[in-house]
């Protein structure tokens, strides 16, 4: 299916989570996510399946000073 992923087309397997989408992705670390313009809390990742059209938005936290 396809999807928008940080407003680039891109393509997820039926049934997708954002945890398994983030995991085919190897994205390590704290990440962020939103969908469809609401923030996802990490406990809910696993959870939340990915639907035809979704907007996804990842963002990896970063310490830094």
């Amino acid at each position: 299916m396809n999807i928008i992923l940080n407003g680039k087309p891109a393509s997820a397997d039926e049934g997708d989570t954002l945890a398994s989408l983030i995991a085919r992705l190897n994205v390590e670390g704290h990440i962020a996510a939103q969908v469809n313009e609401e923030v996802i809390p990490r406990a809910e990742l696993s959870r939340k399946r990915l639907a035809e059209g979704d907007m996804v938005e990842l963002l990896r936290m970063m310490g830094g000073g």
